[in-house]
């Protein structure tokens, strides 16, 4: 299995909603930017980095895609044990 190496750099923060713009960039597959909420009490910045970075999408980028309507919206639920 191959190593993608990738640096990462956070390029915005937005302190109210506790969310920031992480830039990730390859050498192979340039630069992508994700969003994400800042770290919890329970989990370090490494770790977080590390569990949004872009790996599987790029890899995967070769793969022929759906078109995704601009307005598509529904309605989801999920269980959650932990509140």
């Amino acid at each position: 299995m191959p190593i993608i190496e990738y640096k990462y750099k956070i390029v915005s923060v937005d302190p109210e909603h506790k969310t920031m713009s992480v830039e990730y960039t390859s050498p192979i597959y340039g630069t992508t930017v994700v969003c994400t909420h800042f770290p919890y009490s329970n989990e370090s910045l490494e770790s977080l980095i590390a569990y949004y970075n872009p790996v599987i999408e790029w890899v995967n980028r070769n793969r022929p895609f759906l078109d995704v309507p601009i307005g598509t919206s529904g309605t989801m639920s999920q269980k959650v044990d932990y509140v």
